[in-house]
């Protein structure tokens, strides 16, 4: 299975961002060919799946240092829609953070980051 993963900012630090990336270590090394991260800024694919970095990769959107973050948010949910067919891989699942994206097939929520901090 090729995943495609959409997040503002891919870090283990930060709570919601953390509990996909667990969910990604426990599925089955076997069962992902590729996760396709796209992000404005990232964590190495060694931090964040040290088991099988070769799986990860990391695409940046650019203009990451646009201020205010709702423009920051707008200008992503353009970029990802308008360019999608170059950024998502084929014959994949589309995972996308809150309203990161418009174009996801799944939609991960996660409202409180101290949830997972527990």
């Amino acid at each position: 299975m090729n995943i495609n993963f959409l997040v503002h900012d891919c870090y283990p630090e930060i709570g919601h961002t953390r509990a996909m990336i667990e969910v990604f270590r426990k599925m089955k090394p076997e069962s992902i060919k590729k996760i396709r991260i796209i992000c404005f800024t990232s964590a190495n694919a060694e931090i964040l799946w040290p088991q099988h970095p070769e799986k990860i990769e990391i695409i940046q959107i650019p203009f990451q240092n646009l201020k205010p973050f709702l423009i920051k948010a707008i200008f992503f949910q353009l970029y990802t829609w308008i360019f999608k067919r170059d950024l998502l891989l084929e014959n994949s699942k589309t995972i996308t953070m809150g309203v990161c994206s418009l174009i996801g097939d799944i939609v991960n929520i996660q409202f409180s980051h101290q949830i997972w901090e527990e």
